[in-house]
């Protein structure tokens, strides 16, 4: 019984040494968590850390509306299906932004990822 404990132990010290930030955020944090809704918290707070700050969907939309202007709103109480097609790719388009972002931060100098727009908090 203790030969099953100990290769237990050892296969967790070794999956958490290869966990990135995001895992080790998500394993510190979700200890004891039994809500959902706390569970969702924890997990959209350790991806906004864990994201550099330049690819949060925040700045992404940001730079996306400064360039293709704002998704349809539905400030007039009606919405049409072409409102929903349109925000549909606006939010495809964010997306896609953020895939891209996230590539070119990987492969970013150490300054970038360390101090400019591809660190995290």
């Amino acid at each position: 019984m203790t030969q099953i404990l100990v290769i237990v132990l050892l296969s967790l010290l070794v999956a958490s040494a290869h966990a990135g930030p995001f895992e080790t955020c998500i394993l510190e944090n979700m200890k004891g968590v039994q809500a959902q809704g706390a569970a969702q918290a924890i997990y959209r707070a350790c991806k906004e850390k864990t994201t550099p700050k330049a690819c949060r969907d925040k700045e992404v939309a940001r730079r996306i509306e400064a360039q293709y202007g704002s998704p349809p709103s539905s400030s007039a109480g009606t919405r049409y299906a072409f409102d929903d097609l349109i925000y549909e790719g606006y939010q495809n388009r964010i997306k896609t932004e953020s895939d891209s972002c996230l590539k070119a931060c990987a492969t970013a100098s150490y300054w970038s990822r360390t101090f400019g727009e591809c660190g995290t908090d």
